[in-house]
């Protein structure tokens, strides 16, 4: 049986629903100060820290805001919010869930397969099947919010997805957008493939973790040569438009995220630098390349007789 876009919709909202309540009633949990799913060792230590219980408040909102999300992508109202909000939000979902949802998986596959068991590698706080539960419950909420946002953007803006993304008409700003995604790329993949060490995310050293690394940098590097190969090709539009979305998204995202949530709140000086220079980076690169793509769309529209639609539509 083939299902409707409506009811691939109502599926999909509540797999989110059911993707974020496990996040949520452990974060909870350890908020009433359970150590439910802990190792014994220096996390559990500090769970009653304010650096913690803020940062489980804080990734508490942002699990439950994916329901909202999901809400507006299913909604009539929700075709009427501002672009820019739709934009910003599913940006933010993105460039968070991407990562862990190609990444976990293969990462995990392999870790078992080399190690033998699957866990939070050097962290060390989480025990194996918390953390197959809560990554399990990413990977979940990336899958349906993705199904969810394909739909809403194909009934949005299917037309302009569909010419493919185009460069940045300054090539000024290709260069410099180029270096600081390419270097986030570069850094990642050093990481994944070597390990954290000294320089890089603390307790990020598992083989599990560590592909998510690779997976980020492939990401990221991906997302700023997607719109220079495309080349207007319609073969290419809807792959292209896809990689760039979510690798300046992931670029974006990744490296304020890695900050926020550094281990031990161990936070590297070249981490610092790396955000500092990748998300402003990746933002004006999507935008530029948006911008781009919205001109060329307005002129094959014109071209066509057609009426382009506004930018905020």
């Amino acid at each position: 049986m083939v299902l409707s876009k409506q009811s691939w919709r109502i599926v999909a909202f509540w797999g989110v629903v059911a993707s974020v309540a496990p996040y949520a009633v452990v974060k909870i949990a350890w908020l009433a100060g359970s150590q439910v799913g802990m190792r014994p060792g220096t996390g559990v230590g500090e769970m009653d820290t304010p650096r913690f219980v803020i940062g489980n408040i804080l990734t508490t909102g942002l699990d439950l805001s994916a329901v909202v999300l999901a809400l507006a992508l299913i909604q009539p109202w929700g075709r009427r919010l501002p672009a820019w909000s739709v934009i910003v939000v599913a940006g933010a979902a993105t460039g968070l869930l991407a990562p862990i949802l190609i990444g976990v998986p293969l990462g995990s596959a392999l870790q078992l397969a080399i190690e033998g068991s699957v866990t939070s590698g050097g962290e060390g706080n989480l025990e194996g099947w918390m953390f197959a539960i809560i990554y399990g419950g990413f990977g979940l909420m990336a899958v349906v919010l993705a199904i969810l946002l394909a739909l809403y953007a194909d009934d949005r803006w299917g037309d302009l997805i569909a010419t493919g993304p185009r460069p940045p008409a300054h090539a000024v700003v290709t260069v410099f957008c180029g270096i600081g995604m390419l270097w986030f790329a570069a850094a990642m993949a050093y990481w994944g493939v070597f390990g954290p060490g000294t320089t890089g995310p603390a307790a990020m050293s598992s083989v599990a973790q560590r592909t998510v690394l690779i997976v980020t940098a492939l990401a990221a590097a991906g997302g700023f040569l997607a719109p220079l190969l495309a080349r207007g090709s319609a073969s290419r539009a809807l792959p292209a438009a896809l990689v760039t979305w979510i690798g300046c998204a992931t670029t974006a995202l990744q490296g304020p995220t890695g900050l926020l949530l550094a281990h031990d709140g161990q936070v590297s000086p070249i981490g610092v630098a790396l955000a500092a220079v990748a998300t402003p980076s990746a933002i004006v690169y999507g935008l530029a390349v948006l911008s781009s793509t919205l001109r060329r769309y307005r002129q094959a529209s014109e071209k066509a007789g057609r009426i382009a639609p506004a930018a905020n539509r």
